[in-house]
């Protein structure tokens, strides 16, 4: 079967899935599509709406082919929603978003939860990311959806293969990702603990600031490069309120000549670098930070103690190499930063 999207009177068609959908094998796309089309307009990227997942849908589509939509699959979790579907063995390809999970919700037993099994897929040619992953707040989880054995091959340059966002999360196994998409993009608050390992060698992107909130503890891996992004004059920066754990790491800008994907931060103070706050603590060791305005910037206000461990590193090209600053005016519970700089 042939399923075909049409444009009309400026609107966007989509199939919406609030039951459940059954599709082995299936076409999807629009109707000016050139190989399956019926001469209608919709023959580029993100010009039909996809296939949209809402309230308590579920179901799965395998074998299939999804073209020319802004979400290919969208899976949508509000307040205590529960979404759980499989995408196995589909060609998802030239949409905006290749697959785009998210959850919104305040209730923190239960919680509004996305969980698909994504497996065996190519998703190819997306314009923003190959797999967005977006939990909004704490009363809400993408519950590490299984994300394994895609292909996700040639999105266009500088976007993200997969973008994270706030608790957004994944659990990766066996993908492969090659082209143009170049890493793993990450922003906005994490709250929950989390680990950027090394998957295939790509390096993590800051494309927004990130910040690790208490009590949750960010590790990163040995061997892990993070980029920082300069988008539209605004400059990233990881900030530390709750924990970081970091050895052997490389912290620096996109166009930094040893790990450049072609962004523009290559100067001295191009990004925010690392900043401990509102009792942030930790460590940093053996890695090396380079081309930040603060390479690392511990700061007390009012009553909050900063006590990271910051050994072996190299800071390099950077405006400060280490800035430490307190204020407070509690003449007995004091302000204080008493990091170990070794």
């Amino acid at each position: 079967v042939v399923v075909l999207a049409t444009y009309s009177s400026g609107y966007n068609g989509g199939l919406y899935v609030r039951g459940y959908l059954y599709a082995n094998g299936v076409i999807f796309t629009g109707d000016g599509d050139p190989e399956y089309g019926n001469g209608g307009s919709i023959n580029s990227v993100g010009e039909w709406n996809g296939i949209r997942f809402y309230g308590t849908g579920g179901g799965w589509i395998k074998n299939s082919t999804i073209r020319y939509a802004d979400y290919g699959i969208h899976c949508f979790a509000s307040i205590t929603e529960v979404i759980s579907a499989e995408f196995t063995g589909n060609t998802i390809d030239q949409c905006t978003y290749g697959i785009y999970l998210s959850a919104n919700g305040n209730d923190l037993v239960n919680k509004a939860t996305v969980s698909p099994l994504i497996s065996g897929n190519t998703i190819q040619n997306w314009t923003s990311a190959g797999l967005f992953v977006n939990a909004e707040n704490d009363g809400c989880s993408i519950s590490e959806p299984t994300v394994s054995s895609n292909t996700f091959i040639d999105g266009s340059n500088s976007t993200m293969a997969v973008q994270l966002y706030d608790n957004g999360w994944w659990s990766p196994s066996g993908n492969v990702i090659t082209g143009q998409g170049i890493g793993i993009g990450v922003s906005g608050y994490i709250s929950e603990s989390r680990t950027w390992s090394n998957i295939n060698n790509l390096p993590y992107i800051l494309y927004n600031d990130v910040y690790v909130q208490d009590p949750a503890i960010l590790t990163v891996s040995a061997g892990v490069v993070v980029l920082a992004k300069y988008t539209n004059g605004y400059h990233s920066g990881l900030e530390i309120r709750g924990t970081i754990h970091a050895d052997g790491v490389v912290f620096t800008g996109d166009g930094d000549p040893s790990h450049d994907i072609g962004g523009s931060i290559d100067n001295t103070g191009e990004w925010d670098g690392i900043r401990f706050g509102d009792g942030g603590g930790g460590w940093i060791k053996n890695s090396t930070i380079r081309y930040a305005d603060y390479g690392i910037y511990c700061y007390a206000d009012n009553t909050e103690q900063i006590t990271p461990a910051l050994t072996g590193n190299t800071i390099d090209q950077c405006t400060y190499g280490i800035y430490l600053s307190a204020n407070g005016n509690d003449l007995v519970n004091k302000a204080t930063v008493s990091p170990l700089i070794s």
